[in-house]
C-alpha cells in the first residue's frame, strides 16, 4: 500500500538512502582513483591528462563523499558529485567510447537530491 501523499519524512528518507548509496559508491571510486588501483591508472592513462587528474577527482570525489552524508552541507556535496558525473558521462560516452550508463545512472541520482536539498545550497 502506498502512502495517499508523500510527506517530507517520506522525501527525507527517500534523499538520504541516495545520498548514502552515492557516498558509497564515490568513496570506493575515490579510494580505488588514490590509491592507484591498476584499472583506474590505465583508464587516466587512455584519457590522456595525466596521472595528477585521477589524483584529483579520487580527492574530490572523497570529499564530495564525505560532505552528502553531512547534514548541513549533504547539498553542495551533491552539487560537487555532479560534476564529477557530469564529466564521467562526457568522458565514458566521447573518449573512453564505452558506457555511460553507471556515470548517468549517479548523475539522476545526484540530480534529485540536488533538488531535494537545494535549500542547503547557497550562491
Amino acid at each position: 500500500m502506498f502512502p495517499a501523499q508523500l510527506t517530507d519524512a517520506h522525501i527525507n528518507l527517500v534523499l538520504w538512502g541516495l545520498q548514502a548509496i552515492c557516498a558509497l559508491i564515490f568513496l570506493i571510486t575515490g579510494g580505488l582513483k588514490i590509491l592507484s588501483d591498476r584499472n583506474m591508472v590505465y583508464m587516466f592513462d587512455q584519457i590522456g591528462l595525466g596521472q595528477w587528474y585521477r589524483y584529483l577527482t579520487g580527492a574530490i570525489e572523497l570529499i564530495g563523499a564525505a560532505l552528502i552524508v553531512t547534514t548541513t552541507l549533504s547539498g553542495f556535496g551533491a552539487l560537487l558529485l555532479l560534476c564529477v558525473a557530469l564529466g564521467a558521462v562526457i568522458i565514458h560516452a566521447f573518449i573512453l567510447h564505452d558506457s555511460p550508463a553507471v556515470p548517468v545512472l549517479l548523475l539522476l541520482a545526484l540530480l534529485v537530491v540536488v533538488w531535494g536539498r537545494s535549500g542547503q545550497v547557497v550562491f
